[in-house]
């Protein structure tokens, strides 16, 4: 009754938008904030085929391919009146997550006092694993996030990936005076997964590499913040929320023991073993050396 060959249309779409300036991009329908059901049942043959498991990004012209130096980086396409703008194609990234966590069960955490950093560990063999001795492209963060109020757009501190330390005591010591990558305002997603792309995924990748290598880095730590002063935006007068796997009879994954929380600015971190934080690092493989102009 499905048949690839019959079933997966040609991707042709239209979009009506008055004159203006705009940024184009391609989100996957993955369940957040809406599932293929939710949509139509072309998005739902598309889910049954595995179309709608990619990274978002936005379309960056010439360099569109599933290899590309930044996935964060977009073209700005003017609109005019009357014009139609064609070969808007987006080829969507051929990128690699590392995502210590199942499905998500849980938002929280709504008693959180301002301020309050979430960190999430990927160890240094995790990244070690992937494209072994050859360069990686470490392309951003994807952070899953909420709010209660609707009405309220999802503002965090801070978001950063940087380095750290589990220590003999199985504490965690992380360095977030000396970031790899940070951002601050970090404007979130309602429950959905909100990607912070980095600038120079193809250096950052280098840099981890060797320091994977010569032993100064051990793990890398996502990091993200929620506002540092009270009240919280909305009725409900609630922080941004992340997403939580975890706390169930069932639960889809094993709890990792990488999440962490600090509620003194960093001093220190305790580990949650009830739940996985679903924060994901986004990896590629290297742009063609033809293609590679940085």
């Amino acid at each position: 009754m499905i048949n690839p060959a019959f079933n997966i249309l040609d991707g042709n779409y239209v979009i009506p938008v008055p004159f203006g300036l705009y940024a184009v991009g391609i989100e996957p329908v993955d369940g957040q904030p809406a599932a293929a059901g939710n949509i139509s049942f072309t998005c739902q043959i598309g889910s049954i085929f595995g179309q709608q498991n990619f990274v978002e990004e936005f379309w960056n012209r010439n360099s569109e391919s599933d290899l590309e130096r930044r996935l964060g980086e977009l073209f700005p396409l003017l609109v005019l009146p009357s014009i139609t703008r064609s070969n808007v194609d987006l080829v969507t990234s051929n990128a690699i997550n590392i995502s210590n966590f199942g499905n998500r069960n849980f938002i929280g955490f709504t008693g959180s006092p301002a301020g309050r950093i979430y960190a999430v560990q990927i160890p240094a063999s995790q990244i070690a694993a992937i494209n072994p001795g050859q360069d990686i492209l470490i392309q951003g963060i994807s952070f899953n996030t909420a709010v209660v109020d609707a009405s309220v757009a999802p503002v965090f501190a801070q978001a950063m990936l940087t380095t750290g330390v589990i220590n003999p005591d199985n504490t965690a010591t992380i360095d977030l005076s000396d970031p790899s990558e940070k951002t601050s305002g970090f404007l979130a997603q309602d429950n959905d997964f909100s990607p912070f792309y980095f600038r120079n995924p193809k250096s950052l990748g280098k840099r981890v590499r060797s320091g994977i290598d010569n032993g100064t880095i051990q793990n890398l730590f996502m990091v993200l913040q929620i506002p540092t002063t009270t009240p919280f935006a909305g009725m409900s007068n609630l922080p941004p929320l992340i997403g939580l796997d975890g706390s169930v009879a069932m639960n889809d994954a094993p709890i990792f023991g990488f999440s962490f929380v600090s509620d003194n600015n960093g001093g220190t971190w305790t580990r949650n073993l009830t739940f996985n934080f679903q924060f994901s690092l986004i990896l590629s493989m290297p742009v063609p050396v033809a293609d590679d102009d940085d």
